[in-house]
């Protein structure tokens, strides 16, 4: 009497689903509200149904629960269950067994959890998600790096390039300068001894002294300007070539991490 009052309790007042199985032939003989509302059918057609009918990947489970003939056994699972509907249910399947009347019994109690283990994939598929990202990111970021420090060893080597290139230039020009002094001296030279010139004679010789000096003049002036003007067009493709270079590596930095 004591059994079929607290079976009356738990049948009445427990907010699983709770099946009341006959061992013999696995018919369900009583059941809750929870149990109809899980299975998605009415009272009359759940009771003297075949069990494993309602719930087709409990059949495992209920073939197990033939083998616990003692009473007072128990066997517990977490697994997905399809309801005769089709409905997918994840639940926490508890069952125990009993005697009552001189008949053995089966108490199933399915617990949904359907809820908890849908989050509990969700935030494992977003982790997932993070996880990669970060790998991603940690990757990008090491390229990142990696660009940059390959930058700053070109630029240190046109750095490098372009002082040699003004140390040579200097060079040069402080060569021409010698190159100047030579028809400059002419030049002087020529015209003072033009102002006291003796004869006509004299004078054209001066003058053409002075006339060939000064061309003389010209073409070191020319030369040394177009020597300038090469070195200084390099120099400005070196910091062209700099300049797209690092501005190549922001737009490569901006892409990665957009992405």
């Amino acid at each position: 009497m004591k059994t079929e009052k607290k079976l009356d309790y738990i049948l009445a007042h427990n907010p699983d689903a709770v099946f009341l199985v006959r061992t013999s032939d696995l018919k369900i003989e009583q059941c809750n509200h929870m149990a109809l509302q899980l299975c998605d059918i009415a009272l009359e057609e759940m009771l003297n149904s075949y069990a494993p009918d309602l719930f087709t990947s409990l059949n495992e489970s209920l073939s197990i629960l033939t083998q616990l003939v003692s009473e007072g056994d128990t066997f517990s699972i977490e697994e997905v269950l399809t309801t005769a509907k089709g409905n997918i249910v994840w639940g926490q399947v508890s069952l125990y067994t009993f005697s009552l009347q001189e008949c053995n019994y089966q108490l199933i109690r399915i617990t949904d959890i359907t809820p908890m283990k849908q989050r509990e994939l969700e935030l494992k598929k977003i982790e997932l998600e993070l996880q990669q990202h970060s790998k991603e990111l940690m990757l990008a970021n090491e390229e990142v790096v990696a660009i940059n420090e390959n930058l700053e060893h070109i630029v240190e080597e046109r750095t490098n390039a372009l002082h040699h290139q003004n140390e040579q230039l200097a060079q040069y020009a402080f060569l021409n300068a010698h190159k100047i002094r030579g028809p400059l001296a002419r030049i002087l030279g020529s015209s003072y001894a033009l102002e006291y010139a003796e004869d006509e004679d004299e004078r054209q010789k001066f003058i053409h002294s002075v006339t060939k000096s000064a061309q003389e003049l010209d073409m070191v002036v020319h030369e040394m300007a177009q020597v300038l003007a090469i070195d200084d067009d390099q120099q400005e493709d070196e910091i062209i070539n700099v300049a797209e270079d690092r501005m190549t590596v922001s737009e490569k930095s901006a892409e990665k991490f957009s992405s």
